[in-house]
């Protein structure tokens, strides 16, 4: 089988570069070493609120004033200089109360930028994180009641009893915290 020359390679290679990033489902640009916009695909578009043609050719710090200042700013900047790769994660200091995860590469003489907005899930974790801080507070509360329950019942019981069964309840109020302690972590 023979594979068919292509008349214009490097408008092919354009139009499949195109494609794939509009098919990453992800938000990309791309700046030059002098920070003028070189790419920018319709997530990226969707994400900003302007327009490819709104944005490429011009300067990364004119379109976004202020963002510079930032520490993601900064972290731009020490990512041009480096040359080094970059990811985490942030909230955005262009659009108020959303969270990105991003990566910042070498691409060429300038940087590629990756994205993702993440706000859903940041959310969600501050749900669950308001959640175990309340089951918390309430299992604290029922085993402060229980304990006083057990004071009140072994009043007349011998103290060996009672100190045993309130060293029970502080361990078992322990290992409580220590697995709401380790669900914070995990996720």
């Amino acid at each position: 089988m023979t594979i068919p020359k292509l008349a214009h390679p490097a408008t092919d290679a354009e139009t499949e570069l195109a494609l794939i990033l509009e098919g990453i489902g992800e938000g990309f640009y791309a700046v030059d070493r002098d920070w003028r916009v070189r790419r920018f695909n319709s997530e990226a578009a969707r994400h900003f609120g302007r327009t490819p043609a709104q944005v490429l050719g011009r300067n990364l710090w004119e379109l976004f004033a202020g963002a510079r200042e930032t520490d993601l700013g900064r972290l731009f900047l020490q990512a041009m200089a480096s040359r080094k790769a970059v990811r985490s994660e942030t909230a955005s200091v262009v659009v108020a109360g959303r969270w990105l995860s991003y990566g910042l590469f070498p691409l060429g003489d300038g940087l590629g930028v990756v994205f993702r907005d993440i706000t859903d899930r940041k959310r969600a974790e501050e749900q669950r994180d308001l959640l175990l801080r309340e089951l918390e507070h309430r299992v604290k509360n029922t085993l402060a009641t229980v304990q006083a329950i057990a004071g009140q019942t072994f009043r007349d019981v011998e103290l060996n009893a009672r100190q045993t069964f309130e060293a029970r309840l502080r361990t078992l109020s322990n290992a409580h915290m220590a697995l709401t302690a380790e669900q914070r972590h995990v996720a």
